[in-house]
């Protein structure tokens, strides 16, 4: 049975709080964070998992819908759901190397089909989700928020856009995304000198809830948040005719159990797709 009540509550904040102050480490290059993650997951893949535990990495806009999702999942089953949340890329390098996950949901098809070609997944990629940015802005009368942003570069050359936040597109899936909007957009290059580069989306979204930016590109779904919600920021979200939403793809991992085939299942179920939606993704492609 999944927490309720106040119980929830601390579990998620927690989680927040740990998501958004995580280390930087990107793919496919060890960080010390993800070796201190290296070190946990060793320990953890000499611990017996109870029968009916699924071990879940995930990306980090996923904060709140797979919560959601896998406490409804854990009433109707019974099994239980280990939720990790973090970089895509990084999951990606632990599981190449050895990380006891059972489930891989990443941001993007780029990951999955890594794993898959590595050998490293029963079957093929699932698209479950489509993720969406959204403009974040700090002051919304210096800089009103607009899907197509048209008003980022007046903000820029008045002097009240100093610092834009997106994720690093290196190697962030968001990032990328990002990065593209502001190129159909035509700011890509007058933008280079207020750019900060978050190593992932989680730490951009860090960085518009401690006001640390003046405006960000960040996944919708953490935009949507109680926990930005109550920051009293302002947010829309981005024209598709600037970019390609992300087609986010699950798949099961080698050695996986029932329990884990069982919860891909269930993400793919009617109620599961209504909490995704209701959490600010759309819907996967063909669904």
């Amino acid at each position: 049975m999944g927490p309720t009540g106040p119980l929830r509550a601390i579990r998620r904040c927690w989680r927040i709080h740990a998501l958004l102050n995580w280390a930087k480490p990107r793919f496919p290059w060890p960080s010390p964070g993800l070796l201190l993650w290296g070190f946990a997951l060793f320990w953890l893949a000499h611990t017996p998992a109870q029968a009916g535990t699924v071990r879940v990495a995930a990306a980090a806009d996923l904060i709140y819908a797979l919560e959601d999702i896998s406490d409804v999942f854990q009433e109707k089953t019974g099994h239980r759901v280990k939720l990790s949340f973090g970089s895509s890329g990084n999951y990606t390098y632990l599981i190449l190397r050895g990380a006891p996950f059972h489930v891989f949901f990443s941001a993007n098809a780029l990951y999955v089909e890594k794993l898959i070609s590595e050998g490293k997944t029963e079957g093929k990629g699932i698209p479950y989700a489509t993720g969406l940015l959204a403009l974040y802005v700090r002051d919304p009368k210096s800089l009103p928020p607009t899907s197509d942003l048209r008003h980022v570069d007046a903000a820029v050359r008045g002097g009240r856009l100093r610092k834009f936040a997106i994720a690093n597109p290196a190697h962030a899936p968001y990032g990328q995304a990002a990065q593209e909007i502001l190129t159909n957009a035509g700011l890509w290059d007058a933008m280079q000198k207020h750019l900060v580069l978050g190593e992932n989306a989680a730490q951009t979204a860090q960085f518009a809830a401690s006001n640390a930016v003046d405006a960000a590109l960040i996944p919708y779904a953490i935009a949507k948040s109680p926990f930005f919600s109550k920051l009293g920021s302002h947010t829309v979200v981005v024209s598709d005719s600037l970019y390609s939403p992300l087609q986010q793809h699950m798949v099961v991992l080698k050695g996986a159990n029932p329990a884990a085939r069982s919860l891909v299942a269930f993400v793919q179920s009617a109620q599961a797709k209504a909490i995704l939606r209701r959490h600010g993704f759309g819907a996967a492609p063909g669904h």
